[in-house]
């Protein structure tokens, strides 16, 4: 929903109501695609460690912080195959950082609408996250970014499920008309991905 409504219209006393609710939406989206993301880390953990899920998961999910979860994975995955796939671990981990921080801010951050004089009422701007707790904070996120959030999660999400396959299978097939799981994981990975590789529906 991007259309603005005249103030004080019968039309805004309905569109911003819609708009919060569109808004809630995507934030719960975007949660839940990083809840995925996270998923995914855990059942390459599960495969990297050599165990059956449920051991697995009971070990990684007692690891509160992120990046000590991100630096098993490295560990783990150096003892099974040394610095083979350095490069794309190093550049995943630093996506996953950054993921991360955005992740904290749709998480916390409180959700405000505001008006700006008479302009008419524009749900691309005038509901957004908002700092939390510093209430002066100038912080803010508005739903486009949320939704390239979860875009971009969902892809890294794929990208890690992807990897945890081609590990357990290194002959994994892809589309011959597309770059080999095995090229893509020797480099950094890059989003959006390129037209051509393997899952360039996330272009």
């Amino acid at each position: 929903m991007s259309k603005t409504v005249k103030k004080n219209s019968a039309a805004e006393k309905r569109a911003i109501p819609k708009a919060r609710g569109e808004f809630h939406t995507a934030r719960s989206e975007a949660m839940n695609a990083y809840a995925g993301l996270e998923q995914n880390m855990s059942m390459l953990f599960a495969s990297l460690l050599g165990t059956d899920h449920p051991r697995a998961f009971a070990a990684f999910e007692a690891v509160i912080d992120s990046r000590a979860k991100w630096v098993m994975l490295e560990k783990l995955l150096t003892l099974n195959h040394g610095d083979k796939y350095k490069k794309f671990f190093n550049g995943l981990m630093r996506e996953a950082g950054r993921l991360n921080r955005s992740r904290n801010k749709i998480v916390h951050w409180i959700v405000y609408i505001t008006r700006r004089g008479e302009e008419p009422f524009d749900p691309s701007q005038d509901i957004f996250l908002g700092e939390h707790p510093d209430l002066f904070g100038k912080g803010q996120m508005f739903l486009g970014e949320i939704n390239d959030f979860k875009h971009k999660t969902e892809f890294y999400a794929t990208l890690i499920m992807s990897f945890n396959l081609f590990l357990m299978a290194p002959d994994l097939r892809s589309d011959p008309e597309k770059t080999r799981w095995h090229e893509i994981f020797l480099s950094e990975p890059v989003y959006p991905p390129p037209l051509g590789h393997p899952l360039d529906r996330f272009h």
